[in-house]
């Protein structure tokens, strides 16, 4: 017996997918350009506590793609949303290359685990540890980030893993309140709930 959660991807984006990409998006963009005013403020506090903003920055990412279920969604949520924000945040263009970095992570995970399909809670947990391994990745090939010893690159894998793990768990915590009171109606989430 198949799950409703088992239906068959669909690659094709129908023009109410296209709309609730773009609504999201603008709203993230809206949001994360004026936290990363306060979120660059943490990032300057040091290593470990810069870390922790990942829980924000991965949040919106994360979030489409729970609510919309389409292959490319935090990619285009990353392109809407750091245009956007681009405008308010004293980051500039480096936030859109974050924010673009970050989705591909997420992207990459999510199409690896659950293949857009099945959304249970331990495999979107698995996504989300496999999103922190790939930042962590990320963060030493790209970044060229060197931690002083093994406790502090202990500690700081810790912490974007952990970070990644709750945005995650937040992003469809939300999803899932929002789907239940009906404020995202005729989405892949909210047909996935009935």
């Amino acid at each position: 017996m198949a799950v409703l959660t088992d239906r068959p991807v669909s690659i094709d984006w129908s023009l109410l997918d296209i709309v609730w990409a773009f609504v999201l998006s603008a709203l993230f963009g809206v949001l994360l350009g004026f936290a990363s005013l306060g979120l660059l403020g943490i990032q300057a506090l040091g290593t470990i506590p810069g870390y922790t903003t990942n829980l924000i920055w991965m949040l919106p990412g994360f979030f489409v793609v729970y609510v919309l279920r389409r292959p490319g969604a935090a990619l285009l949520m990353a392109l809407v949303a750091g245009q956007i924000a681009v405008v308010v945040t004293p980051a500039g263009s480096d936030l859109l290359f974050s924010l673009l970095i970050r989705s591909f992570c997420i992207e990459l995970a999510v199409a690896v685990v659950t293949r857009y399909r099945r959304f249970v809670l331990r495999r979107w947990t698995l996504a989300a540890l496999l999103t922190g391994g790939l930042l962590i990745i990320v963060y030493l090939w790209l970044y060229e980030v060197v931690w002083p010893d093994q406790n502090t690159q202990l500690l700081a894998c810790a912490t974007i893993t952990l970070s990644v793990v709750a945005s995650a768990a937040l992003a469809k915590l939300l999803a899932d309140l929002m789907v239940r009171t009906g404020l995202l109606p005729r989405t892949a989430a909210s047909e996935a709930q009935f």
